[in-house]
């Protein structure tokens, strides 16, 4: 399956932000850093273009899954279900043992027995005429396929799960940078009011309302800082152990965008991918196996018996030949056909409902990737009508008493909104595919 890219360019109000990332299935980092040229001059209209330069120092998507698959303790614990799983289907498949037994009889008095005693051995086995154990196999061996199904889609989820953590923490840390670049512009303006409070040209209340906007900057910077604090834990916790040896931030890009496959493609491909319908399908299979398996068990087989035995009289050597036959007069399979014929009408079913559910997902998944880009894309090109140099206009009126405090503020705080819903809506386009490849892959 290949992984929907996207290729979304966060350029707007003078700052470029490009996050390296993923979007081939081997999960190939490329892409520009995040970068922001210098405030352009007052009357600049242009959009920013996207700079060339060197790959930060980093991990990418496919490191950070890399590490997942070397030490993560559920990934080790299904590839033990699935060795158990083929140990049970060779059991499965086994006869049971032949059995031994001897005894010896010596008389305390008179007797008719040889002077040794009397002495027998035998051995008897129980011959599977019925093929009980072959359909046994078959079932565990379908419960097995079942079980490889069930550990590859793990694998998926928690490749989902990693993936989703590394982009989110990814968005932290540019909201982040968002911040201390707001901290830095507001520090800047309060040098300027302050210099104009100070010579007398404007108010004391310009000093006041630009210092509580700076503290507000500076407490959403605090905020900011924390959530990638969470959201380096949530990775950690996502990628397991092996997290230790991912160095630096991610490498993410949110800048690629191969187009969408339309939805009738995804819905052909949909049943070929999804790692649960896969399961649902064998534990059917296994199901019906098991009806084999019951259905055999009702008269399996005779059992065989032979022995030898000495001293019954004196100098007696005697060989014998036995068999028992199992008479299904109790139990004539009439709980355990039954029940087997149940359960695999209901994994049948349950295989049904993973596929109508499916659909009904990618449906949804699809409809919501489609809106979300459609919504960046809009709010994109919006914003490139918006002049480059809106910070240094700002600036420069309220130097030259052309514009208030509450304007200054109100240019930086709407700058600062207008970067930070850029990344949401890039993030959030960003997720909606994860959720269409992990409907794609059933792994929900």
């Amino acid at each position: 399956m290949k992984r929907l890219g996207r290729r979304l360019p966060l350029a707007l109000c003078g700052a470029t932000f490009v996050f390296f990332g993923v979007s081939s299935e081997s999960a190939e980092a490329r892409g520009p850093v995040v970068q922001e040229p210098a405030a352009s001059p007052p009357g600049a209209g242009s959009a920013v273009s996207v700079p060339e330069t060197d790959a930060p120092h980093g991990f990418t998507l496919e490191q950070a899954l890399a590490a997942q698959k070397r030490g993560h303790p559920l990934l080790t614990a299904a590839k033990a279900n699935v060795r158990a799983a083929e140990s049970q289907a060779t059991a499965a498949g086994l006869w049971s043992n032949p059995q031994l037994d001897a005894s010896y009889t010596r008389s305390t008095g008179t007797t008719s027995y040889d002077s040794f005693g009397y002495g027998t051995a035998g051995i008897t086995q129980f011959i599977e005429l019925a093929g009980a154990p072959a359909a046994r196999k078959r079932s565990a061996e379908a419960e097995t396929r079942a079980t490889m199904a069930d550990g590859a889609g793990l694998s998926r989820r928690l490749a989902f799960d990693a993936e989703e953590a590394y982009v989110s923490l990814a968005a932290q840390i540019a909201r982040r940078g968002v911040s201390e670049e707001t901290v830095k512009d507001l520090e800047r303006a309060d040098r300027i009011v302050r210099a104009r409070v100070g010579a007398g040209m404007a108010p004391q209340y310009d000093a006041s309302r630009i210092a509580i906007a700076l503290a507000a900057a500076r407490a959403e910077l605090g905020d900011a800082e924390a959530n990638v604090a969470r959201a380096r834990g949530d990775l950690a916790t996502a990628v397991g152990p092996s997290v230790a040896s991912l160095r630096g931030d991610p490498i993410y890009d949110f800048d690629a965008t191969p187009p969408l496959p339309a939805l009738a493609e995804l819905q052909r491909d949909l049943l070929a991918h999804r790692t649960d319908l896969r399961a649902a399908q064998y534990r059917a299979e296994s199901a019906r196996q098991a009806i084999a398996s019951a259905q055999r068990s009702v008269f399996p087989g005779i059992g065989v018996r032979l022995g030898a035995g000495y001293g019954q009289a004196p100098n007696q050597t005697d060989l014998g030949v036995g068999i028992v036959v199992p008479l299904p007069l109790v139990d004539r399979g009439q709980g355990l056909v039954p029940a087997a014929r149940a359960r695999a009408e209901a994994n049948d079913a349950l295989a049904d409902a993973i596929v109508v559910a499916a659909r009904e997902r990618l449906n949804a998944a699809h409809a919501e990737l489609l809106r979300r880009r459609e919504t960046l894309e809009k709010y994109r090109a919006e914003m490139r009508v918006i002049s480059l140099g809106m910070r240094s206009e700002a600036e420069a009126g309220y130097r030259e008493a052309r514009l208030s405090v509450l304007e200054l503020v109100d240019a930086y705080q709407s700058f600062h909104d207008a970067r930070l819903k850029m990344i949401e809506l890039a993030v959030n386009a960003s997720l909606a595919e994860v959720a269409v490849r992990r409907v794609l892959e059933g792994a929900q």
